[in-house]
């Protein structure tokens, strides 16, 4: 359906695109407590974005959503996991989410604003740091949009963000 749906958008001249997601859901996108209780409602994994990327829909590569595919307590093992998929989406996506995720690294996501002291610190996958290097593989690219999902505050977001692209640049 996914293939359908982008041929339709490509006549239209839209690029249709397929988004990572976490794999665990929370009862509230912007409440942190509620990440503590996640509910696995078996959502596409990002080896099925994979699939879809390799017959040529384009992908959306939100980094706290691919980065919450891996639940462990190794924050290592996270950042390997998101580096080596966006790694290998690079060639397919047109669209990047500027997410992170903090502990607990449980399944879920989380929406939070580009100044969090966390972002400076090797609890936040991916940090400043480990941000700038994923968009590096992006930086000469002119058909990749790149864009925040904070729970507010989104015109300071947009600010912050256009700093750490310039840091990729």
């Amino acid at each position: 359906h996914a293939l359908e749906l982008h041929r339709y958008a490509a006549s239209r001249h839209v690029v249709f695109t397929v988004e990572t997601v976490p794999p665990r859901i929370t009862d509230g996108w912007y409440d942190e407590k509620a990440r503590l209780t996640p509910k696995n409602v078996y959502e596409l994994p990002v080896a099925a974005i994979i699939q879809a990327a390799r017959i040529g829909i384009p992908v959306a590569n939100d980094f706290c959503h691919t980065a919450a595919n891996v639940i462990t307590d190794d924050p290592d093992m996270i950042w390997t996991f998101l580096h080596g998929t966006t790694k290998l989406l690079a060639p397919y996506t047109r669209l990047i989410h500027l997410g992170f995720v903090i502990p607990p690294y449980n399944g879920t996501d989380n929406h939070d604003h580009l100044d969090n002291p966390l972002l400076d610190t090797n609890q936040a996958i991916p940090n400043n740091q480990q941000m700038i290097e994923l968009l590096k593989l992006f930086a000469h690219r002119d058909d990749v949009w790149v864009l925040t999902e904070p729970k507010e505050n989104h015109v300071k977001n947009f600010f912050l963000a256009r700093e750490i692209l310039k840091q990729a640049a």
